[in-house]
């Protein structure tokens, strides 16, 4: 498959155009895409590919550089084009047109205004015509939009992909999702979806939680951090300090580090990088100053250490606090 081929294929599966899919991924200008769609450029190059990505994770690295093997990676939730759908990717796109039709009617901003089709498409990172098209059968939603609605209007995956439990937490109601009361506002920080790949976008956090407009969370007598974000998976589990465990659905609190000479080794940050945010224990490397080690407290379950080049971190934050959100039932 030719570069031509893997754009054109990329702007049908998103449903941008050349212009908007440029801005969305943070091209300065639109010709470089105009010039693969002519032919003027053969190849994708790897800095392309990794603007791409940290927008729309879902696509594979290979075929992005290769036009091998498949389009996209093989992520539970991953949809594919309206042409052939399959029983999953048809509800979920239901589903999907469901909660939004519901966010829209029901759901308020800070400023009590209805959401519209255009500031929820805004929000999760699609053209309005996306939701216009998954609302018509003609086309089916993909991963990103879904983890990106997860996180802006707190839907539950589990629902989306699977229609079981509830959509929304148990407290919102007709009124919509209630905005936070009597809280501090100086302890009201952005949070997002540590899994959400938009988090890795170029320039780091900042802008990613410009970005998206991020909602508000607090975390009440912790101080000092810039942003929240919720963890994923084990890897971060310590069982020689049971109170420095990071677990699944964590709220982990963040301060950006703007230092790029001085790092604190032994401590923990979250990471943004083409893949997403990860979350390690921060050593040095042996390969030299151009790699950092990554380390999981989680060894036990088999999460050992990795190298990571340090040209592929677009911004750093430490860990400074966790909040634990335990569910029994």
């Amino acid at each position: 498959m030719s570069a031509q081929e893997i754009i054109d294929a990329i702007l049908k599966h998103t449903g941008f155009n050349a212009k908007s899919f440029s801005e969305r991924i943070g091209l300065e200008r639109a010709q470089a895409i105009y010039d693969i769609q002519k032919g003027k450029t053969k190849n994708i190059s790897p800095q392309m590919a990794n603007k791409i990505l940290s927008v729309f994770s879902e696509f594979s690295k290979s075929w992005l550089l290769s036009g091998e093997g498949p389009m996209l990676k093989e992520e539970p939730g991953t949809l594919f084009p309206a042409e052939e759908p399959t029983v999953e990717a048809t509800a979920i796109s239901q589903r999907f047109i469901e909660i939004v039709d519901y966010i829209k009617d029901n759901v308020r901003d800070q400023d009590n205004a209805k959401q519209s089709y255009a500031t929820i498409a805004e929000n999760i990172g699609v053209p309005v015509s996306l939701i216009n098209k998954v609302k018509e059968g003609k086309a089916n939603v993909t991963f990103s939009p879904i983890k990106r609605l997860c996180s802006v209007y707190q839907v539950s995956r589990d629902w989306l992909e699977d229609g079981v439990g509830r959509p929304l937490p148990e407290s919102a109601d007709q009124d919509g999702v209630p905005m936070l009361t009597n809280v501090d506002t100086d302890s009201l920080k952005p949070h997002f979806e540590a899994s959400a790949a938009f988090c890795g976008m170029p320039g780091g956090f900042a802008i990613a939680i410009e970005e998206y407009k991020c909602k508000k969370y607090s975390i009440p007598n912790l101080k000092g951090h810039d942003f929240t974000l919720i963890a994923s998976g084990r890897s971060m589990i310590n069982r020689n300090i049971p109170e420095k465990s990071i677990f699944n659905n964590d709220v982990v609190a963040c301060k950006l580090w703007k230092s790029r000479s001085y790092l604190r080794w032994g401590e923990v940050y979250a990471l943004a990088t083409p893949d997403g945010i990860i979350i390690k224990k921060v050593m040095q490397s042996d390969l030299g100053t151009q790699y950092i080690q990554c380390v999981s407290f989680n060894v036990e379950e088999g999460y050992m250490p990795f190298d990571l080049p340090v040209e592929e971190i677009q911004d750093w934050a430490i860990v400074i606090g966790v909040a634990h959100i335990n569910k029994w039932n």
